[in-house]
């Protein structure tokens, strides 16, 4: 039986494409996740592309209320600002979108969850080479360093 993954999915190019290289490179069923916080994206058309880009499932969560309760509002009560200068926006919603995330990992039964897909690569190293599944192959940031050695 194939490892199952759950990927947070904005329906980008990113995330769309992390779907097909997951299931190519390391042969993994990905199951995507799109938590609503009141973003003003087309939620069914981000459902269609994850399947159609080869997601065995999709998870729609409606968290805006909780987003509101329990994000924002202690956010606003701390004067939660950014550098001391801006409101906190799209990071307020990481949190909870991780909380999600885990809770849909435990009803698939999967096990990894990714949710920043600039970190998919490293988080994936960092465990199989805890498992010993990779073996000597230089990091992105090594094979840089070879090539401009050379």
């Amino acid at each position: 039986m194939k490892e199952k993954i759950v990927l947070a999915y904005s329906g980008g190019l990113d995330t769309s494409v992390a779907i097909k290289w997951l299931k190519e490179k390391y042969d993994y069923d990905v199951v995507t996740l799109t938590v609503d916080v009141g973003q003003a994206d087309d939620l069914e058309e981000i459902t269609k592309k994850s399947k159609l880009v080869g997601a065995v499932g999709h998870h729609t969560i409606d968290a805006k209320n909780e987003f509101v309760k329990d994000y924002i509002f202690p956010a606003i009560k701390a004067n939660g600002l950014y550098e001391w200068k801006y409101p906190i926006s799209t990071a307020l919603a990481r949190p909870l979108i991780a909380k999600k995330l885990v809770e849909i990992a435990h009803k698939e039964n999967a096990t990894v969850e990714i949710w920043a897909v600039p970190t998919v690569v490293a988080n994936i190293r960092k465990r199989q080479n805890a498992s010993g599944i990779i073996h000597n192959e230089p990091t992105p940031k090594a094979r840089s360093q070879q090539k401009r050695s050379k």
